[in-house]
């Protein structure tokens, strides 16, 4: 019986399971996406023959300090010291300037020897490290300045120009993201001579004992050395590998519980319409002699087996979905052959979708048990006097008129199709401005990584001599194109801040340091104000988070050795240094260390279609600084970014379309079905298939336009917290009128499209044929 059930209800049942496939397809990619792609870097970065904390940039004077603390320290197995050499802004390919202010050159001698991964991504030889002449980079580097194997790079050093050839496109462990801005390029050992008049800053690597506490032991020694760089652990290396999955699959999280809300209103709803249609058959049933449970059984075996097949479909189509989002995720970790299926989730999807339309079904055909078969028979026969006279507009018969009479007269079903259409807009609406978002990263770099707001940024690198930034600060001053400026340094390292006092889950806490945060710059804030005086300082939350201070509470800090107590005026919130960062004026560094000299300088003008022409200025005037959009590490940052999000974006956003579709061709059919007797009703009357369509088409277009309006208000109010709740508690979400226009009217005329589609059924239908059903 349950099979016949099926065959008669064709369409509806593949309409369900459409619809099941697509919501289990998204909450099963959503619960998976995390956990696979968390699953690949931590598997990666797991390996035995990794070390365990690396230091950069470490000063030549501090490698036998080191050297000592590891061999003196019993959870310290073995300490790697590899030569290196800083430089930056100095760097060609074809003459043209990459402005790459910072970078590190290393002799390799091993790759299959080393301390951490290298994976080749493309080669011209299977060589175990560069021969002489040749240069290896990452696939991150590569892909963010265009750069391709064969291709030849120049090195202007004091005494000449060093060209070497790229042979080989590699990942590399030690830069698995461009959040942490390091930049190493590999050379042969024979070639390091050529770069001895860069500054020494080797590279140092920590093996640890098996169950030590790294961050513990990383604490202890930059307390006890002064390394004079900068140090990470190997969970930061993975932490910030899977930073924008975390940002990815939080967004998804949130939309698939919306969505999985959503599908039970709409499951139960067309469900509850089916069994409407089966009030006869089952009074049949009955006069038959079926028991209630016999008739339950018909409908749950037929409905439920629609539903699993539909949930195990979707569930493990999200496979490819995983392997597609994590292959652009982890494009620069290791060499991505595919994922570990989070099959718990999938089980758990097929049974928690399996189980809500059982329950659903059987509480649907539980309101059927108490009806006699006279009366199922009889149902539908008549209408309530309190059904007719629910109309709105009196004495109308005009399309407009009875479209909003229905609305009124059928609010249940009204209702329903509502909330039905309005997640799906709100959620394209969500995922299009998202994408805008991420295109427009560049422009609201203040708000991802708390800079000031500015058109131009004028910066030293590592090899400018001291206090060249005040020569630019000095035309700035005097150039009447000029609005307003900023000046300081985004990372300055003098200042630290007791880690055995105050312990922090970051390891990077490095100080942003301006001479002024006045709010025309744009500078965000979170709760109280920017620093105003020497004594004041602007905490980011993840430090307020871990040392349980609050806003009003004072800090400790030493600058120049000299340790002083400072007022905490506010908080906010940036991607930079994981996170963690504080906020000073120039007046509080100078005040303890006089010599203190910026290497950022941000500038805005009053016409901002002279920028082109003043960093050309300022680059001609200073050959040691690099005047240009935005400061060139971060620069090097925001650009690999959108290259890895934007392809999943753009999956989401079809996704949810595709959601969409099916979510209104499934209400427009089911509504239909419920109306074809008055369409009939109104045939006989004299109305002709073109003004029952465009009655029904004004009613489906009156509703798509309520649903719309709260999807628009929804994003107006909702969307920004609940994307700020995923991305790090950063308010970095951009609202596009153009892009939610765009996306609003094309899914209108999708609604409009399929209603048309399903009216051409009116036309070629008879009264009586309608009538009767």
């Amino acid at each position: 019986m349950w099979l016949k059930k099926i065959r008669k209800k064709k369409l509806q049942c593949f309409l369900i399971g459409t619809l099941l496939f697509l919501t289990s397809l998204i909450f099963a990619s959503s619960l998976s996406m995390i956990t696979s792609i968390n699953g690949y870097v931590d598997k990666y970065y797991s390996n035995e023959d990794f070390y365990d904390l690396f230091i950069f940039n470490s000063a030549s004077v501090a490698t036998n300090s080191i050297l000592q603390w590891g061999e003196s320290n019993s959870q310290v197995n073995d300490v790697k010291v590899m030569d290196a050499f800083s430089s930056g802004n100095n760097l060609y390919r074809n003459d043209k300037d990459l402005k790459l202010a910072w970078y590190n050159v290393l002799p390799l001698e091993d790759l299959t020897k080393l301390p951490f991964g290298i994976n080749k991504v493309t080669s011209l030889n299977n060589d175990i490290h560069p021969n002489e002449g040749e240069i290896w980079l990452t696939q991150l580097m590569a892909d963010n300045f265009d750069i391709s194997i064969g291709d030849i790079l120049t090195f202007k050093t004091q005494d000449k120009d060093v060209k070497l050839k790229v042979t080989s496109i590699i990942n590399d462990s030690l830069q698995p993201s461009s959040l942490n801005s390091m930049i190493n390029l590999y050379i042969n050992k024979n070639n390091a001579q050529d770069f001895s008049s860069f500054m020494k800053a080797p590279l140092v690597l920590i093996d640890t004992k098996q169950g030590a506490d790294v961050s513990k032991l990383q604490t202890d020694l930059t307390e006890t050395v002064k390394v004079g760089g900068y140090a990470l652990s190997k969970d930061v290396l993975a932490q910030s590998a899977t930073s924008v999955s975390t940002t990815i699959g939080g967004i998804c999280t949130l939309a698939s519980l919306l969505v999985f809300i959503v599908s039970i209103l709409l499951i139960r709803f067309i469900l509850w319409n089916n069994i409407l249609k089966e009030y006869k058959s089952i009074g049949i049933y009955k006069a038959l002699g079926f028991s209630k449970g016999e008739i339950l059984k018909f409908y749950i075996t037929g409905y439920s087996l629609t539903a699993v097949i539909g949930s195990v479909l979707g569930a493990l189509s999200c496979i490819p979905i995983l392997n597609y989002t994590t292959s652009k995720v982890t494009k620069y970790i290791g060499n991505f052959d595919g994922v570990s299926v989070n099959f718990t989730a999938i089980l758990a999807t097929v049974f928690l979708f399996s189980l809500v339309v059982i329950i659903n079904l059987y509480f649907v055909i539980r309101r059927t048990n108490k009806i006699s078969p006279v009366t199922a028979l009889r149902t539908g026969i008549t209408s309530s006097k309190k059904k007719l006279t629910k109309s709105i507009i009196k004495n109308n018969t005009s399309p407009i008129a009875l479209a909003v009479n229905d609305i009124f007269k059928y609010k249940k079903s009204s209702l329903y199709i509502t909330l039905a259409l309005t997640l799906p807009l709100a959620l394209v609406l969500l995922f299009g401005n998202f994408n805008v978002t991420t295109v427009k990263m560049k422009e609201n770099s203040n708000v991802w990584f708390g800079l000031p707001k500015s058109g131009i940024t004028i910066s030293a690198s590592i090899t400018s001599p001291n206090g060249a930034i005040n020569k630019a600060l000095s035309e700035v001053k005097m150039d009447r194109r000029v609005k307003n400026y900023v000046y300081g340094s985004i990372s300055y390292t003098g200042v630290t801040l007791n880690t055995k006092k105050y312990p922090l889950k970051g390891t990077m806490n490095s100080v942003f340091v301006m001479n002024s945060y006045n709010s025309d710059l744009g500078f965000t804030i979170i709760d109280g104000h920017n620093p105003e005086n020497y004594n004041e300082v602007a905490v980011s939350i993840n430090i307020l988070e871990d040392t349980g201070l609050s806003v009003g509470d004072y800090i400790e800090l030493s600058i120049n050795n000299k340790n002083n107590n400072y007022l905490i005026s506010g908080s906010y919130n940036s991607m930079m240094n994981e996170g963690y960062g504080i906020r000073m004026l120039d007046s509080a560094i100078k005040k303890e260390f006089p010599e203190f000299v910026g290497s950022e300088l941000f500038v805005n003008l009053k016409d901002s279609s002279q920028i082109e022409a003043f960093e050309k200025d300022i680059n001609d005037k200073f050959d040691n600084l690099d005047a240009d959009e935005m400061h060139p590490l971060l620069k090097y940052t925001v650009d690999s970014i959108p290259g890895t999000l934007l392809p999943v974006t753009y999956l989401l956003i079809i996704v949810f379309i595709a959601f969409s579709s099916i979510t209104i061709l499934n209400i427009i059919i089911v509504n239909m079905r419920d109306n074809r007797r008055n369409f009939g009703i109104m045939k006989a009357l004299g109305f002709t298939s073109v003004e029952i369509s465009l009655r029904y088409l004004l009613r489906i277009l009156i509703l798509t336009l309520v649903s719309g309006a709260v999807a628009v208000f929804f994003n107006l109010t909702a969307a920004r917290p609940m994307i700020a709740a995923a991305v790090s508690k950063l308010d970095v979400l951009v609202i596009s009128p153009t892009t939610m226009a765009a996306l609003l009217t094309a899914m209108i005329l999708l609604v409009i499209s399929i209603t048309l589609v399903c009216c051409k059924n009116i036309k070629n239908t008879k009264p009586t044929e309608l009538i009767e059903e």
